[in-house]
């Protein structure tokens, strides 16, 4: 009895060493041999012939990612890996537009035969074909849009809050056509494969139509929606007219730039070249704080790009500040009285831009400057500039450009680190899942953002409105509402850094008991006056 158990545990023995090592194939644009073993067989592995190797231990097993190439002419992987020792082959798999056609093991040696995957390829040209028709499409509605003859601000609202609303849904049309190629056709590798270049390179080249598809029809249709919310005379309009194209191309390039940059940084494996000092600690610090590290990096180098975006900006002619010391004495000493009121620091540096849109703001997270735009000025009476500054004052006293840029930080480091709890716990493996918590984790912060960003607008509102009359306060944001063409209970709330009109109003109005019949008045007063300055 005792020499048959001990045949069987001989038997256990030899199986279990004969299958100690898993093996997996996974072919995309490259030949990837996947190799999972109780025991460390750094040593065989050097005898091995590979483009590149990834390798790491994970709950006691050592998992080794080989990088082979592949025999495209004949639409085929061999590989020997007789070195390692006997070995099971688990599983063979392929990229969506590829399929495994057969497999097998021979001497240690194998062989795994391949061919394209025509109805994902179909796919694709389906998907190329929808996005074609989605441009076609958008461009002749958008420019249908801004062909009607609008000349009331109610009318113009009415066409921006559609152009907003469409805007918003063509967009999610275009990136989910994208998104759902890469995921069920992993499209990226697909062209990695035709052009034989690095995925890394493939995924430039796969997002940047993306972005056209997105904003070619707005640009397409510039010369329409310039005549149809410009109050410029007709001299300038013609001026405005013949670059509008030109404008609006380079304005998305540089608002998108700063993206493409990050994603050029990470691809050249510059971040790893940054913490390779430290990289031993670095690595050794909670995930959040090595999340929270990485999103103060790339905030700083969005921050950066914009300071270089203002000169080139300048030079093109698109935005300008104008040097009227006169109407900035006026602006200075409205800031130095409202600062008085407010009890904070008045701001160091005032900047008046020629723009047609309606707006103010404070940039800068340490020195904090007043940025005015030349078209609310002209709007505004100076007691309601008064209480726009005010605003803008409020914000700088309760330090909420920093509070927003620390929320920002934690917020991330906080869904993104759960995000890369839940990838790891699970184990993943594709891009879909990968692709999925991403975009959950995405969204969910943009919500959240968005939503402080709100908030902290209305601690403004509510603040602002103490140092100055709320019903002039009321009136200076309707005039800057109407004067923006954008409708009183506002387009798409939850996506925007601001509450609506009717929201500020509403909650300003409960604050100081003014009555409904009041603010009516006050809103049609704003409107008629609006109304009346885009006729001169």
């Amino acid at each position: 009895m005792k020499k048959v158990l001990y045949f069987l545990l001989a038997i256990l023995f030899v199986i279990s060493y004969n299958f100690g090592i898993n093996v997996s194939v996974d072919i995309d644009n490259y030949g990837w041999i996947k190799i999972s073993c109780e025991k460390n067989i750094s040593e065989d592995i050097k005898n091995l012939s590979y483009l590149d190797i990834y390798k790491f231990k994970k709950d006691n097993i050592y998992k080794f990612n080989l990088k082979v190439p592949l025999d495209k002419e004949h639409n085929q992987l061999t590989y020997n890996l007789s070195p390692i020792g006997n070995f099971k082959l688990n599983k063979v798999e392929s990229s969506g537009f590829l399929k495994i056609d057969s497999y097998n093991v021979k001497n240690g040696v194998i062989k795994v035969k391949y061919s394209y995957n025509y109805f994902s390829i179909a796919l694709m040209i389906f998907g190329l074909l929808a996005i074609i028709g989605g441009i076609a499409y958008y461009t002749k509605y958008l420019n249908k849009l801004f062909k009607n003859n609008a000349t009331s601000i109610y009318e113009k609202s009415k066409i921006m809050k559609k152009y907003i609303i469409s805007m918003t849904l063509y967009s999610l049309y275009i990136v989910g056509i994208f998104i759902s190629l890469m995921i069920l056709c992993d499209s990226p590798s697909f062209i990695s494969y035709i052009l034989n270049i690095d995925i890394e390179m493939s995924l430039i080249i796969y997002i940047i139509p993306m972005f056209v598809a997105v904003f070619l029809p707005p640009i397409l249709s510039a010369k329409n929606m310039v005549k149809c919310f410009s109050t410029k005379n007709k001299d300038e309009l013609e001026k405005e007219l013949k670059k509008s194209p030109l404008t609006m191309s380079i304005l998305f390039i540089l608002m998108f730039a700063p993206v493409i940059i990050i994603f050029l940084m990470i691809i050249s494996d510059i971040p790893e070249l940054i913490i390779s000092p430290f990289k031993n600690e670095f690595y050794k610090l909670p995930t959040p704080l090595r999340v929270a590290f990485w999103i103060t990096f790339y905030y700083f180098i969005g921050i950066a790009f914009s300071k270089i975006t203002k000169p080139i900006l300048k030079i093109l002619k698109i935005s300008k500040p104008i040097r009227d010391e006169e109407e900035l004495n006026k602006v200075k000493e409205i800031v130095d009285e409202i600062s008085k009121k407010l009890k904070v620091k008045p701001f160091k540096k005032i900047e008046i831009f020629n723009s047609d849109v309606a707006n103010a703001l404070v940039e800068g997270l340490f020195r904090e400057k007043l940025v005015l735009t030349s078209k609310l000025l002209k709007i505004l009476s100076e007691e309601e500039l008064k209480a726009v500054i005010a605003h803008e004052l409020a914000h700088k006293k309760r330090t909420h450009i920093k509070i927003g840029f620390v929320g920002f930080i934690i917020i991330g480091a906080v869904i993104y680190s759960i995000a890369i709890y839940l990838l790891n716990s699970i184990n993943f493996e594709g891009l879909t899942i990968f692709m999925g918590i991403f975009l959950f984790a995405y969204t969910l912060d943009y919500l959240i953002c968005r939503y402080i960003s709100r908030k902290i607008e209305k601690d403004a509102d509510l603040l602002a409105t103490k140092v100055v009359e709320p019903k002039t306060y009321i009136k200076a944001l309707s005039k800057i509402h109407f004067a923006s063409y954008m409708p009183k209970e506002g387009v798409l709330n939850i996506l925007m850094t601001h509450p609506s009109l009717k929201d500020r109003v509403k909650y300003i109005q409960k604050e100081f008991n003014i009555p409904d019949e009041e603010v009516e008045k006050i809103m049609d007063e704003a409107y008629e006056e609006v109304e009346e300055l885009q006729k001169r």
